[in-house]
């Protein structure tokens, strides 16, 4: 079957429960024994949405080991994860965590719109959905380039890798025997500023865009971020991927609830790394929430790590039912 664009990839995805579809929207890091390691070149887009996103384990308090509990609400919503906003980064209509209060280990997460770039030249526009490890990188050359910015007036640096101008970056995931679930990433910013084009930002719109609501609700919150380009809010919908899973008995905050839209992926998960069945340590938000950038320092009360290694892999193959 071939898709004319990605809104009829994710259509078909929603229809018929098509697994390779949900795959195709995320970038693809994954190596392990056969396949050791993936070079990648990506253009970063806006801004990185952070969220916390739990799974079904906890730490025994005697053993201090993790073990499988299943969420209270398994048998209603069977996705592998639960998500729950950053405290004070992203939204402030929601109360403290239920998910860390009850005990689940949980691992702060990043996602953000980026396009893919093939060899060919042609681009596809993805969701790159990280822990800290890989997102730390992207701040790390943001806050260099910033004090260079500063000690050097004249002179140009990119202090917003999502933003007009901007370096592509380059990739590369490892695989590690000594950590098999976690591969060893390495980024290196190509040399020359590349703008974004008139067709990238068109892709981006066909991909999916905010409602006026959401943006009115957003920019209420954060004025700043009224200042930034349309295209910023472009592409996948990531608010609504990665909404907050309201714990049983709670209710959302009425401001929060979207409808269901055709490209309102509001449970998909990113199947990057899938994790280990069985590991003893084993390593999406909101109608309209502030994007956070990557570094984070906020911690979840009960979360034990907040890195890929946290979990031993990313986050769960997608089902049916993350539709």
């Amino acid at each position: 079957m071939s898709f004319s664009n990605t809104q009829d990839r994710l259509r078909q995805g929603q229809t018929s429960g098509n697994r390779q579809s949900l795959k195709d929207s995320f970038v693809d890091l994954k190596v392990n024994k056969d396949v050791t390691e993936k070079e990648i070149c990506i253009r970063l887009i806006g801004l990185p949405f952070a969220f916390f996103q739990y799974q079904p384990r906890k730490l025994d308090a005697a053993t201090k080991k993790r073990i499988e509990v299943d969420f209270p609400d398994q048998d209603e919503k069977p996705k592998f994860t639960r998500n729950w906003v950053v405290p004070g980064e992203e939204d402030d209509r929601y109360p403290s965590d239920p998910w860390s209060a009850a005990g689940y280990v949980g691992s702060l997460r990043y996602a953000q719109n980026c396009l893919l770039r093939h060899d060919d030249g042609t681009f596809e526009v993805k969701i790159l959905e990280k822990g800290k490890m890989l997102f730390d990188e992207f701040t790390n050359f943001e806050e260099l380039n910033r004090r260079r910015a500063d000690s050097r007036p004249g002179k140009k640096y990119v202090t917003c890798l999502g933003a007009e101008e901007s370096h592509d970056l380059l990739v590369v995931a490892q695989f590690n025997p000594k950590k098999p679930l976690v591969a060893d990433l390495k980024v290196s910013p190509e040399p020359e500023l590349v703008t974004i084009t008139e067709e990238e930002i068109e892709a981006l719109k066909k991909v999916g865009m905010p409602t006026e609501e959401e943006l009115e609700e957003l920019f209420s919150r954060n004025p700043e971020l009224e200042e930034l380009p349309a295209w910023f809010w472009y592409g996948y919908q990531i608010p609504r991927i990665y909404k907050p899973d309201m714990f049983p008995g709670m209710e959302a905050p009425s401001s929060s609830k979207t409808s269901r839209g055709e490209l309102d992926m509001s449970d998909a998960t990113n199947d990057d790394d899938e994790p280990a069945a069985a590991a003893p340590a084993a390593e999406k938000t909101k109608a309209a929430p502030k994007a956070a950038k990557a570094g984070a320092t906020t911690k979840a009360a009960a979360t034990e790590d907040n890195d890929e290694a946290a979990f031993g892999g990313d986050t769960d193959t997608p089902s049916d039912e993350d539709w």
